[in-house]
């Protein structure tokens, strides 16, 4: 990756390895997350149709700030968030080469009345499966990270914007597969062709 174009990539990495402290912990995740929201003065996305945050999933906090937002605003998200997290590397001055996900579909599950018992579950598996095996590319891991990813894109609100998710976390190992990018693999055939077949 170009250092300059992708520097965003380092604080995106460290924050998604700190999430994975929180699998177990999301009620006080919530609590941090709200406590961001609430110092930068800005609205946190619906979650329920209430209106309330029963629960979150790890793709869905970097959806906050990968959508259609000003630089400047997802700055002072990223921002605060390194402040409440602790995180040691800089925000980034640029956010050039990241995919964005709707505005409108920032969330990576579906309402508490349409989703299913598991599926914020399922998205913690692949989430921790997926930075396990880039961290340690063992045949254990791979295997993990096929399986999990097989089982969350069954689920609904979920399609290709958990490629998104993946690439977020670690983009050294995972493709973003958007729609530019879908377009591009297929018109160029730059990948093998049984790739291209399942893309298209």
């Amino acid at each position: 990756m170009n250092e300059a174009t992708f520097i965003w990539s380092e604080i995106y990495e460290e924050f998604a390895t700190k999430l994975l402290e929180y699998k177990n912990d999301r009620k006080n995740l919530i609590s941090k997350l709200q406590n961001v929201y609430e110092e930068i003065d800005m609205k946190l996305s619906k979650m329920e149709s209430n209106g309330e945050i029963l629960d979150i999933d790890p793709f869905t906090i970097f959806g906050l700030f990968n959508k259609g937002i000003t630089d400047d605003n997802r700055k002072r998200i990223l921002g605060e968030i390194a402040k409440q997290f602790n995180l040691k590397n800089k925000v980034p001055f640029s956010f050039e080469g990241i995919p964005l996900v709707n505005n409108l579909r920032s969330t990576f599950f579906n309402f508490a009345e349409e989703r299913g018992e598991n599926d914020i579950n399922n998205l913690w598996e692949v989430f921790e499966s997926a930075i396990r095996y880039a961290d340690n590319p063992t045949q254990g891991n791979k295997l993990k990270i096929e399986s999990t990813y097989n089982n969350v894109i069954k689920q609904k609100g979920i399609q290709w914007n958990i490629t998104m998710g993946l690439y977020w976390i670690r983009p050294n190992t995972y493709i973003n597969l958007d729609s530019k990018n879908r377009e591009f693999i297929i018109k160029q055939k730059i990948l093998p062709e049984q790739f291209i077949k399942e893309v298209n």
